[in-house]
């Protein structure tokens, strides 16, 4: 505590106890209404100034907390500044130029000059279906597909047409994707990205050490989504606070964004902050794993998508 939050914690219980004495006198006066108009002004002279008082402390608790803010801040710049040093003693000043994109767009037709002409050509001479009646009052009509079997035009995706049916062809992907998580998660670190991490920044970290960092943050994510994903007669009383915490804390961020604090790090990952896990999960930021954002009195880490 300051020096200032003392004198003004001292004045407050002083004022306090001059009010309750001035109670007691108000007791012993009771039929001296001159004195009693003398001490209930005073009493409120007295409740005037503790009010101020109480005032003047909550400014100095706010202003307390915005210069940890600041200095939270203050470091964090400092770590920027010394990141983009790095960058610019050892980034090249010309970096090699990606020509495949030129060279794509240039393989088409310039080893060929005739291909184009003869594209033309040959798609000039094929035959074009006829336009069915039912397309003329149509703006855009879909796109016709023939019918090899019974020799008539059909319209794509529709299910009858002059008293045929006509089926889509069902057929099953050759390489079918695997169904993800709905809950995401921060991939590992490997040794090429730590190379890639400042010499300041990293010291005599490995990466087993900011892996398990990772695994901690993946644990409390998975912890954190499935109970909010619950409905709240399905949560234990023991739950209940954390999740009411966790549900408002959803609907105050981004829609599709999954996110932990570092409070939530420390209850349910059994992480302590220390230097090294801070600056392992700065490691992790700059890295573009997870986005730091600093929320009230606490800070929130956001999982970049993969």
């Amino acid at each position: 505590m300051s020096h200032i939050e003392e004198v003004s914690q001292k004045l407050l219980e002083k004022s306090e106890e001059l009010f309750a004495a001035l109670k007691l006198y108000e007791g012993n006066y009771q039929g001296n209404h001159a004195m009693l108009t003398k001490l209930k002004c005073l009493s409120n002279k007295i409740e005037h100034l503790d009010g101020l008082m109480k005032r003047n402390r909550m400014h100095i608790e706010r202003y307390t907390e915005q210069t940890i803010e600041s200095q939270d801040l203050q470091n964090e710049i400092t770590l920027s500044e010394e990141h983009l040093s790095h960058l610019i003693d050892n980034i090249p000043d010309t970096a090699p130029q990606n020509t495949s994109m030129q060279s794509n767009s240039n393989n088409c037709f310039d080893s060929n000059p005739m291909s184009l002409n003869s594209y033309i050509n040959s798609t000039a001479s094929s035959v074009v279906s006829p336009i069915p009646d039912s397309w003329k009052d149509l703006k855009s009509p879909s796109p016709c597909i023939r019918n090899q079997a019974n020799g008539f035009n059909v319209l794509k995706d529709q299910t009858n047409y002059i008293g045929h049916q006509v089926e889509k062809p069902k057929t099953l992907p050759s390489n079918p994707v695997p169904v993800k998580s709905s809950i995401p998660t921060i991939m590992p670190f490997c040794e090429n990205e730590l190379k890639q991490v400042p010499a300041y920044l990293k010291g005599r970290l490995t990466c087993a050490q900011i892996n398990e960092i990772i695994d901690a943050m993946n644990s409390v994510l998975k912890i954190k989504y499935l109970m909010i994903k619950k409905k709240f007669s399905q949560i234990k009383n023991a739950d209940k606070e954390i999740y009411a915490k966790w549900k408002e804390q959803d609907r105050q961020a981004i829609r599709g964004q999954y996110f932990i604090t570092q409070s939530d790090l420390t209850a349910y990952g059994h992480i302590q902050m220390s230097k090294s896990n801070m600056n392992i999960l700065t490691i992790l930021s700059n890295a573009r794993k997870v986005k730091k954002e600093h929320m009230k009195n606490n800070v929130k880490y956001i999982v970049v998508p993969n």
